[in-house]
């Protein structure tokens, strides 16, 4: 209705939530919309993990082409 993206920052929460954050998305229609960020990126992985569409952001303070890694969603 006013073309608004919902965008939430994983913090200071346990790795066993982000299933039931993912779950709570996916009831609410939220997982093609929203965009979860975070600056753990083992968090974003376990988002990865339970949806494939949900769109993530990292957060980091610098980054390496090494650390770069871009990975097919249809893989």
């Amino acid at each position: 209705k006013y073309g608004c993206v919902p965008v939430m920052e994983l913090k200071n929460i346990k790795f066993s939530d982000i299933k039931n954050i993912v779950n709570i998305l996916e009831e609410q229609g939220f997982e093609n919309s929203c965009i979860l960020s975070s600056q753990s990126f083992g968090f974003l992985n376990k988002v990865r993990d339970f949806n494939k569409y949900i769109h993530l952001t990292y957060y980091v303070n610098s980054l390496t082409d090494s650390e770069l890694i871009t990975k097919d969603p249809e893989e």
